[in-house]
């Protein structure tokens, strides 16, 4: 919880600066905005709360292989769901990343499988 507290704190802070310094103009809250966001920001603090129990069962390379599929998960839910295809130079970088994480994690998915 003081991790998640930190970072809202530092978020705030950054967004604060970056109004001051005219890099970010902030959005006034709306109930319309609220009722957008709801949905997202639950889905986001259920996430977090999974990935907290998810640690507890499996080691962090194991995770981070898990955590790095979301990435073309969503990709491929977006070219499905809205058509938005992707370039293959985003494409080379998501297979790069996957090989990458599991070949880190090789040595510990290796024993995790055994």
């Amino acid at each position: 919880v003081a991790i998640l507290a930190f970072q809202s704190c530092c978020a705030v802070v950054f967004l604060k600066v970056g109004d001051l310094l005219r890099f970010t103009h902030p959005v006034p809250l709306s109930k319309k905005l609220f009722v957008v966001m709801l949905p997202v920001s639950t889905l986001f603090c259920i996430m977090l709360w999974t990935a907290g129990k998810a640690l507890r069962y499996c080691s962090m390379p194991v995770f981070t292989v898990f955590k790095n599929l979301c990435v073309p998960g969503i990709a491929l839910f977006e070219y499905y769901w809205n058509g938005k295809v992707v370039s293959w130079g985003i494409v080379a970088s998501m297979v790069l990343m996957f090989v990458g994480t599991v070949f880190a994690a090789a040595g510990d998915l290796v024993t995790t499988f055994e």
